[in-house]
């Protein structure tokens, strides 16, 4: 049980910003094309993609591990973690730096092997090099614009991998050319909002000199661009999805309003806290979106 714990404290702080979003993520795209599939309503239970299941939960969080070991190890992420997360395995001493850079290399390895068996080996290679630019390369110091693009991108390939784990090569044609193009938004949406995370961080991206957007451009004019790509980038969604049903409109639009008025407030760090939790909660409302689409 003592690996076990340790295994979830690397990825505890991701739980809500990758797993179960992008679980949400594939899972909306599966139920959106059985909508329009006539005779597949019952079949996403099915043995088959029941098991595609567990596969696809599988392969988003072992390389959430992966990126998580590759960014917790580095000496100043340590640094960081002392501040910020304190729990964090390497910080509170459930292990050292040079075994969990072992246990990333293991990890790494059983990514790509069932990423090759799964049809997902693009994905995969993809997410690694993004890992790799992020942290040994230092990207995630380098400035916001390179640390939200990597992130963005890096979101992009779990949502490619995840959907091609569960349903292989099971897409419609439509559906098909249409992801692509989600991808990609979904992709900027997270590289322009995704400095969301920085304001409750500042003590931590301080002492590792991260350049961060709030401390590069000041902490008001973030957050004031924050409130308005939220809000600007939910319309831009919903107009992508064809989405006309009041129900998600309202639920989108309290959670925007939440979000942009306790970023402006600027209430202290608990409050900041809440709008990292609005902006998980936000982005995965974005991911349900196919399911609410009203034919052209």
């Amino acid at each position: 049980m003592f690996h076990v714990k340790t295994m979830f404290l690397f990825t505890k702080s991701d739980l809500k910003t990758v797993f179960f979003p992008q679980c949400v993520f594939a899972l909306s795209i599966a139920f959106s094309e059985y909508r329009f599939e006539e005779g597949t309503s019952q079949s996403i239970l099915a043995g088959n993609t029941a098991l595609r299941l567990v596969y696809m939960i599988t392969w988003i969080y072992l390389h959430l591990l992966a990126e998580n070991i590759s960014n917790q190890r580095k000496p100043e992420s340590v640094a960081e973690d002392g501040i910020n997360r304190p729990w964090r395995p390497i910080v509170a001493g459930r292990l050292t730096a040079v075994e969990a850079q072992s246990l990333l290399r293991i990890t790494v390895m059983i990514c790509l092997a069932i990423s090759f068996l799964l049809n997902a080996w693009m994905p995969s290679v993809t997410i690694m090099a993004m890992a790799w630019l992020y942290n040994d390369l230092e990207a995630n110091s380098a400035g916001p614009l390179q640390r939200g693009g990597l992130n963005g991108a890096a979101i992009a390939c779990f949502n490619w991998g995840a959907v091609r784990v569960l349903l292989g090569d099971g897409i419609r044609d439509e559906t098909e050319n249409m992801l692509p193009n989600w991808y990609i938004l979904l992709a900027v949406v997270v590289t322009t909002t995704v400095h969301a995370q920085d304001f409750m961080d500042i003590a931590g991206d301080k002492a590792r000199d991260r350049k961060t957007m709030p401390l590069l451009y000041g902490d008001a004019l973030s957050r004031w661009i924050l409130a308005i790509f939220v809000t600007g980038w939910s319309l831009v969604c919903l107009s992508f999805w064809h989405v006309h049903a009041w129900t998600i409109q309202g639920v989108l639009l309290g959670i925007v309003t939440s979000t942009a008025m306790l970023v402006i407030m600027n209430r202290g760090q608990e409050c900041d806290r809440w709008v990292w939790r609005l902006w998980c909660l936000w982005i995965t409302i974005l991911y349900m979106l196919p399911l609410f689409s009203s034919p052209v």
